[in-house]
């Protein structure tokens, strides 16, 4: 069992430390530990990309009231993100602290990642001591993909922090019986939903279970007040939308009938797991190389996801692999599901019950995360983020539990450094500074496990442990921050001299024009939102659904309200009519507008288009493009 041995009385009597020594040296290492993660994740943060999408959000959120409550695209309010918009409210917050810059919107998921670090490690010493909790937090600190997720222009580790803190308050609730803890971890969760949707649940089976055992006596009365309070606090926003008319809300996009409850419950939710192919655009993982050209993270990060399969976490190369996260996971399996079952089994007495609930929580929390992200279809790296609270925890918790159990204490640490060795070998290369590292300190752990009268044995042990569990995802971590590496996606990325280009061309040639211009694909524009902010209308939404009729379009043109078109691109044969550039809208601005792009200097045509008021072949072009509105 971890806790009489990990306990801090017995450990504080074995290394005869007074308590408050003890407690001091704890203290220390775990500001250490959250500076190490802190340095991680806000070391030449401006360096890192942006995320246009997100970003022209947060940018039109600032200009209004009803802007920043509805979580608008563009400045003229009539579009709107995909998700609730808690997380870029925490965007705007920090803009308008320190301007609109890239670190500023970067600040927020950075500090979150990096303030799970010492909640995580509080909330597993409470229930199983200093060492699982010390191990733990190291773990969470310089697991590679969470510095990934909170390097990047997302929202992901803000929901992760919720489920730590979900997790945190939890604890407390289980030592202390007082009710405001549950029903706060239950709000907890509400936010993270209101952050990242369903992403943010991934927990929420794992902690009902901690809750469930937690709640004693009053256990009905308590499930029922905290699912309440959960769904009160999740549906908050969504209901709050329906106060106002629909004419005052804008179009979510994502959604198939301008609903935020549509693209939360079905854009964002059944067809992220079971309607890929009702996401044309979004199904594809944008990248296609196969094999990465070298060990560097940013090849690495070129290479294609690998195909749904139990395997996937650990592969070698792509933006999900062993480095940046099976690593960890394979401590968190090896080691930290035996643990936890230990606990599981053993801690049967009633003031014990508490821990039990706890491994089975994390348990729970580990086995769901990787049995939905071996098999989703569709997935990116910063996904993974809603389990690595509980990859950290279970790592933590093995490598406490394999120095510390007498049972096995001459076996585990050994048979856990060889399998380090050996992954780290296949992973990074045999000549790899940190695979030799780790190569060497599974050879410590072996000699010192042999050597039964070496001085400080134990010591010896543990710390040579440490550094083959450490050594190679710390230095993929700082390979990540040396890279700039992110996972905030591309979308909307315009190169700099083409958004100066068409932005000062419409700006010479508007005139009055109420909106800057229509465009095919709203999330296609998001440096030019940035840098202008003037209102946009758009043609469709994701999947070709139409925003703007025909009729409408040629109306708006004719009477001088729009007076250019961004289409992004030619649509050629073959194409699917998903496509917004094969849209109507679109086939209506090519017959009627004329192809500006080469004038001003883009390299490709078929981009930009001027809509004169007064065009030809108007009633030819318009039964065209009725044709194709037909066909679809």
């Amino acid at each position: 069992m971890i806790a009489p041995l990990v306990a801090a009385p017995q450990k504080a009597q074995r290394v005869r430390l007074a308590p408050h020594e003890g407690r001091s040296l704890e203290l220390a290492a775990i500001g250490l530990i959250t500076l190490l993660a802190a340095a991680l994740r806000l070391w030449s943060l401006h360096a890192v990309p942006d995320d246009p999408f997100y970003d022209a959000a947060v940018r039109s959120m600032s200009l209004s009231a009803h802007n920043f409550f509805f979580g608008a695209y563009e400045p003229g309010g009539t579009i709107a993100i995909d998700k609730p918009p808690l997380d870029t409210w925490l965007q705007v917050l920090s803009t308008q602290l320190f301007h609109f810059n890239s670190v500023a919107l970067k600040l927020p998921p950075a500090l979150a990642g990096t303030c799970a670090v010492p909640v995580l490690y509080d909330a597993v010493r409470r229930m199983l001591g200093r060492l699982p909790g010390l191990a733990s937090g190291l773990m969470l600190a310089i697991l590679p993909i969470a510095v990934l997720s909170s390097r990047s222009d997302t929202m992901d580790s803000v929901a992760m922090f919720l489920n730590v803190a979900a997790l945190w308050l939890l604890v407390r609730f289980a030592e202390t019986d007082r009710e405001r803890w549950c029903y706060s971890a239950a709000a907890a969760m509400g936010l993270a939903f209101n952050v990242k949707v369903f992403q943010g649940l991934v927990c929420l089976p794992a902690l009902a279970l901690l809750a469930w055992f937690a709640f004693g006596e009053r256990r009905l009365r308590r499930t029922l007040i905290s699912a309440a309070v959960f769904v009160v606090v999740a549906l908050s926003w969504l209901t709050a939308t329906l106060f106002f008319p629909a004419s005052d809300r804008p179009y979510a996009i994502g959604s198939t009938n301008g609903s935020a409850w549509n693209a939360t419950f079905v854009y964002n939710g059944y067809d992220r797991l079971f309607g890929a192919s009702t996401q044309t655009l979004l199904s594809a993982q944008g990248a296609t190389v196969l094999k990465a050209a070298n060990n560097s993270e940013a090849a690495r990060a070129q290479v294609a996801i690998a195909a749904p399969s139990p395997w996937r976490l650990f592969e070698h190369d792509d933006p999900l692999s062993g480095l940046r996260i099976g690593f960890i996971l394979l401590a968190s399996l090896l080691l930290g599901i035996p643990a936890l079952i230990e606990e599981v089994i053993r801690a049967r007495a009633p003031d014990q019950r508490a821990r039990r609930a706890f491994g089975a929580a994390v348990l729970a929390w580990l086995l769901t995360g990787f049995a939905l992200f071996s098999a989703m279809a569709r997935l990116h790296p910063r996904y993974a983020e809603a389990f690595t609270p509980a990859v950290a925890v279970s790592a933590g918790i093995g490598l406490a539990w394999a120095l510390t159990n007498r049972r096995y204490r001459r076996l585990l640490p050994a048979l856990a450094a060889t399998a380090f060795a050996i992954y780290a070998v296949w992973l990074a290369g045999a000549s790899a500074p940190a695979a030799v590292l780790t190569v060497l300190a599974a050879l410590g752990v072996i000699a010192a496990t042999l050597l039964r009268r070496l001085p400080y044995r134990s010591w010896l042990i543990g710390g040579a442990l440490a550094i083959a569990a450490v050594a190679l995802p710390l230095r993929v971590a700082v390979g990540l921050v040396a890279a700039h590496e992110y996972d905030s996606g591309n979308t909307g990325v315009i190169a700099t001299s083409e958004v100066d280009a068409i932005s000062n061309y419409i700006g010479a040639h508007r005139d009055g024009a109420r909106y800057e211009f229509v465009v095919a694909d709203p999330s296609s524009v998001g440096g030019i939102i940035i840098r202008d902010l003037q209102p946009i209308l758009s043609l469709t939404s994701y999947n070709q659904h139409e925003l703007l009729p025909v009729a409408k379009l040629a109306a708006l043109v004719r009477s001088g309200s729009v007076r250019f078109a961004y289409i992004g691109g030619p649509c050629a044969p073959g194409n699917k009519l998903e496509l917004p550039r094969c849209s109507p809208g679109a086939a209506w601005v090519r017959a009627h507008g004329v192809d500006v792009s080469r004038k001003i200097g883009l390299a490709r045509p078929d981009i930009l288009y001027f809509l004169p008021r007064r065009y030809r072949h108007g009633r030819a072009a318009t039964r065209r493009a009725h044709a194709l509105d037909s066909r679809r």
